[in-house]
């Protein structure tokens, strides 16, 4: 019945909207980083080592290689507690550059591959846990 749809579609939008803005906020983060490091070495004059391409590096690497563990992650704390820890991590992150840091840029690196991989993970099964046989069938293009 289309009144049973209603509530996994709202919820569904909102997921997709919610993480629309956390991948915006991650993806503008990524392509300034090395930037705003840049910066932040030249205002503190200091031996500030910290550069953005090998913290997208570290990113990624534990990205791809949580990936074979996010499952477990997320059959453990479910697939809501997994997205909101892993959206704070990506928060916390974008966050960091307020303040740079080489020590929350390391730990920040690792800490969001991890979240990387747990989300993925995570709206997935939230996506199909929302979801019927019906909406699983359903075509969007002709």
């Amino acid at each position: 019945s289309k009144a049973g749809m209603g509530r996994p579609l709202i919820t569904i939008v909102i997921l997709s909207l919610s993480f629309m803005l956390v991948f915006t906020a991650f993806q503008t983060t990524g392509m300034l980083e090395e930037s705003v490091l840049e910066a932040a070495q030249r205002e503190t004059g200091q031996d500030f080592t910290g550069c953005g391409y090998r913290s997208l590096s570290f990113i990624y690497l534990v990205f791809a290689v949580l990936n074979w563990i996010s499952p477990i992650i997320v059959t453990v704390f479910g697939a809501k507690v997994s997205m909101t820890a892993s959206a704070l991590v990506y928060n916390a992150f974008c966050t960091s550059f307020l303040c740079p840091a080489l020590w929350s840029l390391c730990l920040g690196s690792v800490l969001l591959g991890i979240a990387a991989a747990v989300i993925g993970t995570a709206q997935g099964v939230f996506v199909t846990q929302n979801s019927n046989s019906k909406t699983m069938r359903q075509k969007f293009l002709p």
